[in-house]
């Protein structure tokens, strides 16, 4: 963990120029001996995930300014098990994020990629003015699933008795937090397809 910067405080505002970095820091060892006394239930978990941070703030603080403040973090590909159920999940990410100045919240996902038994998803794409009323997405997906191998970790409770075979979707989405939670489309442009040789249900 390093912190480095400097900071100019006046009656009426304040100059910061800081940054902090995390480097290949285990989660594991943050798991075991921190976040377990605050969530006992994460005893059940081990993971091999390194994080990497950096977090910098530059400009002037005051009633009617910020300063403006880049973030990212990447996870390599890493395995987090559930171990009562020896269930392991397969997740990679690499995203950034600025908030400026005036407000504006942006983010951009460069990988994410994440894995159970039997599915892989894979996304990338960017969210711009989350903070504002009706930010916008843009994004692309895939995911290819098998379904036997799915499932095996599928509850009973939803009822599916048995499946297979394997199916692939391509998708790519440009649209606002109003129009999904509406389910109105009319300006989005979303455009998928699905693919399957085989399948049961």
């Amino acid at each position: 963990l390093e912190l480095k910067g400097r900071a100019s405080i006046f009656p009426d505002s304040m100059l910061v120029n800081a940054a902090l970095r995390l480097e290949d820091c285990p989660l594991d060892s943050v798991r075991l001996n921190y976040a377990v006394l605050v969530m006992p239930s994460l005893s059940k978990l081990s993971t091999d995930a390194r994080i990497s941070a950096d977090l910098s703030l530059d400009g002037c603080y005051s009633d009617h300014s910020y300063p403006e403040i880049n973030a990212c973090l990447q996870i390599p590909e890493s395995y987090t098990t559930y171990l009562p159920e020896n269930l392991s999940l397969r997740l990679a990410i690499d995203l950034d994020a600025v908030l400026h100045p005036d407000g504006v919240l942006n983010a951009d996902f460069h990988e994410f990629r994440a894995g159970l038994p039997g599915v892989d998803v894979e996304f990338d794409g960017e969210a711009l003015d989350l903070l504002g009323e009706d930010p916008l997405y843009s994004m692309s997906a895939c995911a290819k699933a098998e379904l036997e191998k799915l499932m095996e970790i599928v509850p009973e409770s939803l009822g599916i008795r048995s499946a297979s075979g394997d199916v692939d979707l391509d998708l790519s989405a440009r649209t606002r937090l109003s129009e999904l939670v509406s389910y109105r489309f009319d300006e989005a442009d979303i455009k998928g397809r699905l693919r399957s040789d085989r399948l049961a249900l």
